[in-house]
């Protein structure tokens, strides 16, 4: 960054409904959204727009953000004139929603916690970590995404003790505006071990 000459980063958010990445009339500007800039948080105004005063010149990164629904890209961008102007299309993401269950058999299983929530998920892309979701009281747990394919994975340390799954992992493929559902999480409960004897005539 060059501290000797400094702009402003005047950022234009909108909703691109038919994903061509520029702005068309009738598409709504995106009020009182949320944009990162080199770590620096903004919000826009009613008009959808966001100021970034006094900047000095050099390389910028807007970092990927989804709220209620929408998202935008990652990009870089050079600050290299007093005003530079900043156009965002914002596109649908897709939802993703699922559940867990218990499966055990009352008279065999060893003692445990009947626990729902607080079991966590670890959403990968491209073997990175995107988010971290975790499942509410009733077992359940949704999130927004950008489009693409993804894999959700269990986290086995945050299920009750003495408890497990045998499948941990999802692949998921998210599509713009629709919802998918995850199959279930199937979680087992460790069982005690019977004693038999066998007598011989």
């Amino acid at each position: 960054l060059n501290p000797d000459q400094k702009g402003t980063i005047k950022a234009l958010l909108y909703y691109d409904t038919n994903n061509n990445n520029q702005y068309d009339a009738g598409e709504k500007f995106a009020a009182n959204y949320m944009i990162n800039i080199n770590k620096v948080a903004l919000q826009t105004n009613k008009d959808g727009m966001a100021t970034y005063k006094r900047v000095p010149y050099g390389t910028y990164y807007l970092k990927q953000f989804t709220q209620d629904g929408w998202y935008y890209d990652d990009a870089t961008f050079e600050v290299d004139r007093h005003t530079y102007n900043l156009s965002i299309p914002l596109h649908q993401s897709g939802k993703m929603q699922g559940k867990v269950s218990f499966n055990y058999n009352t008279n065999t299983v060893v003692e445990f916690q009947h626990r729902a929530s607080g079991i966590s998920f670890s959403i990968m892309k491209d073997n990175k970590l995107v988010k971290k979701v975790y499942t509410d009281d009733d077992g359940k747990y949704i999130s927004f995404l950008p489009i693409g394919n993804y894999v959700i994975s269990i986290d086995e340390k945050s299920l009750p003790a003495n408890t497990f799954c045998e499948t941990i992992s999802h692949d998921i493929t998210l599509k713009a505006g629709e919802i998918v559902v995850v199959p279930e999480f199937i979680i087992k409960v460790k069982e005690k071990k019977i004693n038999t004897k066998k007598f011989s005539n």
